[in-house]
């Protein structure tokens, strides 16, 4: 046991190192590529973009909203190391992706030592500390897992975002699979067979990817109450784009939450946990008010996947993008949708 654990911390240590000089690689996108992509040429878009360490890599397209601009993610050389060679997937299944070597991982980002990776973290990622120059981070945690004012400009009848994330947006329809990050998966996959799911046909399937650079609170969209909510046990695996993944989402470790809310009627939560996501912080609240924080993720990428039924209208130029391959930049409390 002794033993697992000074594997795990030293592995996590590794791994943290890693994340904080940057996990995936960055490059504006032509306006070419992004017409190429709306015209239905996702594959020209992408493919033939070499990342900055010169490596051809099938990149993810990231659109900026306000300027209509792509920027493309490559998964950086760790991660691609663990999935694409056959020493990166042993160590992956073997110490990586259980359970334990996540709660070691947590323990290291909470010590005190590790704050002194909030630093060179915060400007390998673009973070702005001038918020926080009158506060000394405990821990790596500490800082990771900050609180900030949710201010939103949204109405009354208009859906939010719920979290600080790359957005795609999907018509829930019969069989549906949703193509997240390379690879299939239903919506009965996703929930763990949550039943309410089947209520929602119609609507839509919001999935907010939390890169490390993200603020890892998330909030409700509305005021409601909790219906029931269920825990998933699982490995935690990369919530990062690779192409070619198989059943990463399906894996993970997630908390499914069934919501009734004032406005938007039952919506359906899933809480993705990731590599080093020590913990999902749920709060439990057995009733809420909109804009109030659901929970918050410890140190890693993560994911959450909100359901809403048809009486929700996703933004146009959302549900267009998506429909292309391409995922949304949108800022929490944005507004994504409106009541039909």
């Amino acid at each position: 046991m002794k033993a697992r654990f000074l594997v795990s911390f030293a592995c996590a240590a590794w791994v943290g190192l890693a994340c904080a000089k940057g996990i995936h690689d960055t490059r504006r996108a032509s306006r070419s590529r992004l017409d190429a992509a709306r015209d239905g040429r996702v594959g020209q878009a992408r493919g033939f973009l070499a990342s900055p360490s010169g490596r051809v890599r099938e990149p993810f397209l990231v659109r900026d909203r306000a300027t209509d601009t792509l920027t493309a993610e490559f998964p950086g050389a760790l991660v691609a190391a663990l999935y694409g060679t056959a020493p990166g997937r042993v160590a992956l299944k073997a110490v990586l992706a259980r359970p334990w070597f996540s709660r070691a991982a947590g323990r290291l980002c909470d010590t005190r030592i590790s704050a002194r990776a909030v630093v060179p973290f915060a400007r390998a990622k673009g973070i702005d500390l001038a918020e926080w120059e009158s506060r000394r981070f405990a821990s790596f945690n500490d800082f990771f897992a900050r609180s900030l004012p949710v201010r939103s400009e949204a109405g009354m009848g208009e859906l939010v975002a719920i979290a600080e994330a790359r957005l795609s947006a999907y018509p829930i329809g019969p069989g549906l699979e949703v193509e997240v990050k390379g690879g299939p998966y239903t919506l009965a996959e996703l929930t763990g067979g949550t039943p309410e799911v089947a209520g929602l046909a119609g609507g839509t399937c919001l999935v907010f990817r939390l890169g490390v650079d993200n603020y890892h609170r998330f909030v409700h969209a509305d005021a409601g109450r909790l219906v029931s909510r269920t825990a998933i046990a699982g490995e935690l695996r990369t919530v990062q784009p690779i192409p070619g993944n198989e059943g990463v989402y399906r894996r993970n470790a997630r908390v499914v939450s069934v919501l009734e809310t004032e406005v938007f009627g039952r919506m359906v939560e899933v809480d993705v946990g990731a590599t080093l996501v020590a913990r999902i912080v749920d709060r439990e609240r057995a009733e809420f008010a909109r804009l109030e924080e659901k929970g918050h993720f410890e140190f890693g990428g993560s994911t959450v996947v909100l359901l809403v039924g048809p009486q929700v209208r996703i933004d146009a130029d959302l549900l267009e993008a998506s429909a292309c391959g391409i995922e949304t930049a949108v800022r929490l409390g944005e507004r994504i949708g409106e009541l039909a």
